[in-house]
């Protein structure tokens, strides 16, 4: 799941890059060669300027939406962004699954509910065919009482 820039969101112009702290530093502060050894102190002073900052989050924001897979961007390194995206991306799934659990549980709901419905039609159908057997036993009897009493 790549993830990208939604339209309208304030990081799909360069308009936090006018005031980024690093628009006055060597670009290759921010490109180290490796991540062991003399790297290490590179990716900590390209840091460093990232936390200074005012658009670090901007920044960071820019680099994950559109995948920089190198460099130093928002105050993160590769490896950094790399953990930050494979976190976003599960807990994006674990949202879409959370979705697909509740709309499973509230069709679930629906159907019990239709279900108790059916029940209640099925008791109120039964009671009144009840009534309407009862009433015709009345009838067989009061008339079964006068032919009797008529025979009398």
């Amino acid at each position: 799941m790549a993830l990208t820039l939604k339209p309208g969101s304030f990081t799909d112009t360069d308009d936090w890059r006018s005031t980024a702290a690093c628009r006055d530093t060597d670009p290759d502060l921010f490109f180290p060669i490796g991540t062991t050894g003399p790297a290490i102190e590179q990716i900590d002073s390209a840091k460093e300027v990232c936390d200074a900052c005012d658009s670090k989050a901007q920044c960071l924001e820019f680099a994950l939406a559109t995948n920089q897979d190198s460099g130093i961007w928002g105050g993160t390194s590769e490896e950094e962004r790399r953990k930050l995206r494979n976190r976003i991306e599960n807990e994006a799934r674990i949202d879409i699954k959370l979705k697909d659990y509740e709309t499973e549980q509230r069709a679930i709901e629906i159907d019990r509910d239709l279900e108790y419905a059916r029940i209640d039609q099925l008791r109120d159908i039964e009671s009144r065919r009840a009534a309407q057997l009862a009433s015709i036993e009345e009838e067989k009897s009061v008339s079964a009482i006068s032919i009797s009493q008529a025979k009398v």
